[in-house]
């Protein structure tokens, strides 16, 4: 062979080396797809730049919760801004807000105050870092003391479809373990000062960056989406080892096109109105999120239904620290709270907000709400001493209630739904009734609605025998608990169906 084919040869040879190095080289940092033996699951990787890369595996697919896996987009396009909002103290206290770059140079110049707590505030689904939930959040932190709020502004990544904000989610998370890791490099970060705050799917993009941690303070999930997430494993969602402590409310897993879940994903899950539909909201126009498209939103909507933005605005109220707390009773379902099983409070009651709880066990609390603004209701315990002077022992329906205190404060309530009343037992459960929380009891008018029992002509409803009620307010501490003891007038202990009885103390 001459020199000439050698040469080609060799240029050849070194083409194909620096092809192949090329073609490694792209399969390393950008998308790799493999599918496994059964075709169950895809594989992928994808980097970006500096802030690192999303992988995902079998772990991410399940043929149930998560058949669906999206490459996520460029971060360019998701285009997340670090929002930092300050309060205008010179003048009429109204919100600054800063966009910042994760270097010193421009954190230090938004007035970042070292050695303060962070709070970030972390949006769902087609909403926005601007958004009015994470507005009255920040005035609420801001006008109480020095801290230092930022708002995770991700909008164009939490644009339809679903599954595609999804994906573009876990780049999120790597901005802002981005800007948390300068922080702490930089400005002396305490991950001891870090609570974060997100709602909807903004609360798993809470889960992953603090995943990466583990020491962040806390963690509060707002009403987290199910749909992709709940049955997952724990590196897939939220869950109690993202944070010393993690915090989530549910407020709307009653339906297949729900936005939340009653997968427990924290130290401590909140079940309000146990996740039903919340009191005064219609949801007659939600939507399947799974199935929206980029056109069906028009520009500026927010997707999320009256029960799921419901989770944030409990949590406003709780954060505003009025003398009404949300406090949430521990009990292994809804079911037995209804039914006054879990009817004692101390240690098995919990609050959210601005409460943080060291070492805590994961476990459910329960709790109902108002209908409107303000939400907060006060938990009382009523125990009825039903006799046994009538021909029944058992007794189907439900009480309503009007108590006046010692100091002529009164408050209504009535029974959710009906219970079983048995006779010469104590029949306990949970009552709720607004502002203001009464204190020792004077006069209770007691209300009888006996449920009407089937194939029935004649006397179909029944009257039912109340020897003596016990009121008493539920406390996270026993001893601050007002116990009132009342027996009927004349001990005429009957009371009729859709009749009122009153009982003073005894």
């Amino acid at each position: 062979m001459n020199r000439e084919g050698t040469t080609r040869i060799r240029i050849a040879t070194l083409v194909i080396i620096f092809a192949i190095a090329i073609r490694a080289s792209y399969q390393q940092d950008s998308n790799v797809s493999s599918v496994d033996a059964d075709g169950k699951w895809e594989y992928f990787s994808k980097c970006y730049d500096e802030i690192g890369c999303v992988r995902t595996d079998s772990n991410w697919y399940d043929e149930k919760f998560r058949p669906v896996n999206l490459k996520p987009v460029d971060r360019r396009i998701i285009k997340t801004d670090f929002v930092f909002i300050k309060l205008n103290r010179t003048k009429d206290a109204s919100l600054k807000f800063g966009v910042v770059t994760p270097d010193v140079k421009s954190i230090k110049g938004s007035g970042f105050i070292k050695n303060e707590i962070l709070y970030i505030l972390i949006h769902d689904f087609t909403s926005n870092g601007y958004t009015g939930w994470i507005k009255h959040i920040s005035e609420i932190l801001l006008a109480r003391k020095y801290v230092n709020v930022v708002s995770i502004d991700w909008r164009h990544g939490a644009e339809p479809p679903y599954d595609q904000a999804v994906a573009n989610a876990r780049v999120v998370a790597l901005e802002i373990i981005n800007l948390i890791k300068v922080l702490r490099e930089h400005l002396s970060l305490d991950l001891e000062k870090v609570h974060i705050i997100g709602h909807g799917v903004g609360a798993h993009i809470a889960g992953y960056v603090g995943s990466v941690f583990g020491k962040i303070k806390k963690i509060s999930g707002l009403d987290p989406n199910g749909p992709r997430f709940e049955g997952m494993p724990d590196m897939v969602r939220l869950d109690p080892s993202d944070a010393q402590y993690v915090e989530v409310l549910h407020t709307d897993a009653f339906r297949s096109i729900s936005q939340g879940s009653t997968y427990a994903f924290g130290h401590s899950d909140f079940f309000l109105n146990n996740a039903k539909e919340q009191p005064g909201c219609a949801e007659k126009d939600s939507k399947n999120i799974l199935t929206l498209k980029r056109d069906s939103v028009g520009e500026g909507t927010i997707v999320p239904g009256c029960s799921h933005k419901r989770s944030f605005k409990y949590f406003i109220e709780a954060l505003e620290e009025r003398e009404c707390t949300f406090l949430g009773i521990q009990c292994e379902n809804y079911e037995k709270f209804s039914k006054g099983k879990c009817a004692t409070c101390g240690s098995k009651c919990k609050t959210f907000g601005g409460v943080t709880y060291h070492d805590p066990e994961p476990a459910s609390y329960f709790l109902n709400t108002g209908i409107q603004y303000p939400y907060c209701m006060y938990p009382y315990r009523l125990t009825v001493h039903v006799g046994k002077k009538g021909k029944s022992q058992h007794y189907n329906g439900r009480f309503d209630l009007l108590l006046v205190d010692v100091a002529s404060l009164v408050a209504s309530s009535s029974m959710p739904e009906s219970g079983e009343f048995e006779a010469g037992v104590k029949n306990t459960f949970i009552f709720y009734a607004k502002e203001p929380e009464l204190g020792f009891i004077r006069e209770a008018r007691i209300k009888w609605i006996s449920d009407k029992k089937k194939f029935c002509l004649f006397n179909c409803q029944q009257p039912i025998h109340v020897d003596k009620v016990v009121v008493s307010s539920l406390k996270r501490d026993p001893k601050q608990e007002k116990e009132s003891v009342l027996c009927p007038k004349g001990n005429l202990t009957e009371i009729e169906t859709g009749d009122y009885h009153i009982f003073y103390p005894c």
